[in-house]
């Protein structure tokens, strides 16, 4: 029980499964599957899940230096993204031919996520996100101090602008990522950072179905206003963003209260050591989607595709860890 004792094996569960989620939702791209676009908004939550958890773990603690808070998140963040981006842009440039400057610049920049991505790197404008969110935590810590403000002020402001920019304007972040889901995510920013204060190791089962239920509804309700709202802006960049947050943070909850009951150290070296590349995984998966899964899908079944990838993604993904923690030695 050593691994309980030092670390949250239930939150470590709930990241590794949003990474799961989130890549096989990229890897399912290539392949033909009855009720697809069904099972892609589900897996899709998985985005919302990191974000939630992100703001849960920010919210962990009160942050006094933030500059060594910032320079943390940056070696944390960034040292695995640049070597990632260094295989992928290399690849690239020897695959095409060519030395696209502004591309580089751009990745190294982490701006990819405001001016687009490579055919490798595109999962990588989550990489900005997450470090814009970053610099406005400073904003969820003051307002953290009083809960009454993100309830009564900056939760309905988020709401407001949110309904604003659906009608006014599509741009935001790369594919599809437009300023009215950037509301939604800080949302679910903000409600990973106010749970920090609830203690989730005591969730009770009776509390996890209650909550279920009240996403349940939610989901209903946004399927109700689907019927009558359809192809509108209030229901397109509003209620179904906002439904999807509420559907992320009931399979986090769920997944988290399952991951309470895992008590066998051989799980939980499993889940610690996925929980370990899970940010590595995220980064180099699209690479081996690219350059190798499309090639073994054409050729081989579906499930032959979905197992070279994992197994190459999950080699890739250590080597990348293993380097990173070697560079971080060294800084």
């Amino acid at each position: 029980m050593e691994l309980r004792k030092n670390r949250d094996s239930a939150i470590e569960l709930v990241r590794v499964i949003a990474m799961f989620m989130i890549i096989f939702d990229h890897m399912l791209l290539p392949v033909s599957l009855p009720f697809k676009s069904i099972i892609s908004q589900f897996l899709n939550s998985g985005v919302y899940i990191f974000i939630i958890l992100s703001g849960y773990l920010a919210g962990k603690k009160v942050i006094t230096n933030w500059i060594g808070w910032y320079v943390k998140k940056i070696k944390r963040i960034m040292i695995p993204y640049w070597i990632v981006i260094l295989i992928c842009l290399t690849y690239e440039s020897i695959y095409t031919h060519t030395f696209n400057v502004k591309m580089w610049l751009v990745h190294i920049l982490d701006l990819q996520g405001i001016f687009g991505a490579s055919v490798t790197t595109n999962p990588l404008w989550f990489v900005t996100l997450i470090m814009l969110l970053y610099l406005i935590t400073p904003v969820y810590q003051w307002i953290g101090c009083n809960y009454r403000r993100w309830v009564k002020v900056l939760l309905p402001l988020i709401v407001v602008f949110q309904i604003v920019f659906a009608y006014t304007t599509d741009i935001g972040l790369q594919y599809g990522h437009n300023l009215s889901w950037c509301m939604a995510a800080l949302i679910s920013y903000g409600i990973g950072y106010f749970l920090s204060d609830v203690n989730l190791p005591n969730i009770t089962l009776k509390k996890t179905v209650g909550i279920t239920v009240i996403a349940v509804a939610v989901m209903v309700l946004a399927m109700l206003v689907r019927n009558l709202y359809d192809n509108t802006p209030i229901y397109d960049k509003v209620v179904s963003y906002d439904a999807m947050v509420f559907m992320s943070l009931d399979i986090a909850l769920i997944v988290y209260f399952i991951g309470k009951y895992i008590k066998g150290e051989k799980s939980l070296k499993v889940i610690r050591l996925l929980d370990r590349i899970s940010y590595e995984f995220y980064l180099i998966h699209q690479f081996i989607i690219v350059t190798i899964g499309y090639s073994v899908v054409k050729r081989y079944s579906m499930f032959v595709y979905l197992i070279v990838t994992i197994i190459l993604t999950l080699i890739l993904s250590c080597i990348v860890n293993k380097i990173k923690g070697l560079i971080e030695e060294k800084i």
